[in-house]
C-alpha cells in the first residue's frame, strides 16, 4: 500500500491492486511492491476480471464485497459495494457473480478489495455530514487498515 507517494506495506506475493500513478494514470495490477512512478496503491485480495475475461474461481460463498472495476481506456473507474449477511436485506455475492457484474457494467479490469463488515460506502454530502449508504453488516463502519477514497474536485 502507498499514500502520498510513501509505501507503507509490501507483501511476498503479489497481489491485485488499484494503482495510481503519478502521471494520475489509474491501472489495476498484479503487485508486490509500488513501484517509483506510483503515487496512490491500495491492494486487494482477489482479481476478478483481467483483460475482459472472468478469473477462475474456486471460493463459490457470496459474502458483502467491495469492488472495483477499470474499463478498457482506464478513464472510468467504478466501484460497487455488495451487502450481504442481512436476512431479508441481502445475500452477498461470490467472486464469479462480482465478475459477470463487473463485466455488465463495462469493467475490462477488476478486483475484489476487501468483504464482510468492512465493505462499506460512505459519501460526504453538502453539508458536510458524512452518511453510510449501504447496510454493513455490523450496522456502522468497521475500523480498517486502509481505505479507498475518491475526492471530486468540483473548479
Amino acid at each position: 500500500a502507498m499514500t502520498d507517494g510513501k509505501t507503507w506495506s509490501v507483501t511476498t506475493n503479489a497481489r491485485p491492486c488499484v494503482v495510481v500513478h503519478k502521471n494520475r494514470a489509474v491501472t489495476i495490477e498484479l503487485l508486490q511492491r509500488p513501484a517509483d512512478d506510483d503515487w496512490e496503491v491500495i491492494g486487494g485480495n482477489k482479481l476478478l476480471v483481467h483483460g475482459g475475461v472472468p478469473m477462475l474461481q474456486t471460493n463459490k460463498l457470496r459474502h458483502p464485497r467491495t469492488v472495483a472495476g477499470l474499463d478498457a481506456m482506464g478513464n472510468t473507474l467504478t466501484i460497487l459495494v455488495v451487502d450481504g449477511r442481512k436476512p431479508g436485506v441481502a445475500t452477498g455475492m461470490s467472486y464469479d457473480e462480482l465478475a459477470a457484474e463487473m463485466l455488465r457494467l463495462g469493467c475490462k479490469e477488476a478486483l475484489n478489495l476487501d468483504g464482510g463488515g468492512s465493505s462499506v460506502m460512505a459519501v460526504r454530502d453538502a453539508t458536510g455530514e458524512m452518511k453510510i449508504l449501504n447496510e454493513p453488516t455490523d450496522g456502522h463502519e468497521r475500523a480498517v487498515a486502509d481505505v479507498l477514497g475518491i475526492s471530486v474536485d468540483q473548479n
